[in-house]
């Protein structure tokens, strides 16, 4: 930037704009990578919700999106409890009845 503002016409003048250029798309990337690292951490809704209004285009936008559907997603409590109860038995139960054992469809639902 030194070299522009005292030979705004100068010589190496559309090198010092390509070098220039270069480095603020690096920092550009570093400042977002950091917010990315700095979402993952918090890991909330909040977190992502942050980093996608900063970078709504960024190159993790899609990944954010997708982590804050995820914690938004309420977890299956019917499916849940189902695995808990079946946890209780015994295998010999389980094996007695196998219609009581709950599947894995529900339990990842």
């Amino acid at each position: 930037r030194t070299y522009l503002e005292n030979y705004p016409n100068g010589e190496f003048r559309s090198s010092a704009v390509s070098r220039i250029r270069k480095i603020e798309a690096a920092a550009a990337r570093q400042r977002e990578d950091l917010a990315w690292q700095i979402a993952l951490e918090k890991n909330t809704k909040t977190g992502f919700e942050e980093y996608l209004d900063e970078y709504p285009e960024g190159r993790y936008a899609g990944q954010a999106r997708a982590k804050q559907e995820a914690l938004e997603k309420p977890a299956d409590a019917q499916g849940g409890m189902a695995w808990a109860v079946a946890g209780k038995k015994t295998i010999e139960q389980l094996f007695e009845k196998p219609e009581s054992i709950p599947s894995k469809e529900s339990f990842l639902a």
